[in-house]
């Protein structure tokens, strides 16, 4: 004897009760108001890529975002040295927003943003605080706390080498 699955309730088991049929209707998807483009602050923001590259993106929203009258219409990163003070500036097409920037490693530098008026002076716009990039290599730095003696070492080549064949994973002999 099977059991079937039935839609109808078992008899004896009181009043049947339907569901009411309902036609399909488009469903309402709130997704509430536009996220906007933006917040109409300007913005000037410079991220470490590597120890010899830098990131900057900016958003000239606010008074900033027309270069003065005059001006040329490209914007210019100036990068300027920290400890030297001496800048260097580099040309980005009109109605970008970001610029990879090299750098020396272990180097102080600040980045502003700015135009050149019909004169060819440099106005600048927005200006970060100093950033330093990383040094080039490792650290020379060695915390005692995370050394292995060479007892613990060799544990550990001795854990990873479970043959005892000179071979592991990740090195070949």
């Amino acid at each position: 004897m099977s059991i079937q699955p039935t839609r109808e309730p078992p008899r004896g088991a009181g009043p049947t009760v339907r569901p009411r049929e309902v036609a399909p209707q488009e469903v309402y998807l709130d997704r509430g108001p536009a996220i906007p483009s933006g917040y109409g602050r300007d913005r000037l923001v410079v991220l470490m890529r590597d120890p010899t590259t830098i990131h900057c993106y900016w958003r000239l929203e606010g008074e900033q975002a027309r270069p003065p009258a005059g001006a040329d219409p490209k914007p210019i990163v100036r990068l300027v040295d920290a400890a030297t003070g001496a800048a260097r500036e580099l040309n980005v097409p009109a109605g970008a927003r970001c610029a990879y920037v090299e750098v020396e490693p272990g180097g102080r530098y600040r980045v502003e943003l700015g135009y050149r008026d019909a004169q060819g002076v440099f106005g600048g716009v927005l200006a970060t605080g100093e950033v330093s990039t990383p040094p080039a290599g490792p650290s020379a730095v060695i915390d005692p706390a995370w050394t292995a003696d060479p007892a613990e070492f060799t544990l550990l080549l001795a854990l990873l080498d479970p043959t005892g064949m000179g071979q592991y994973e990740g090195r070949a002999s």
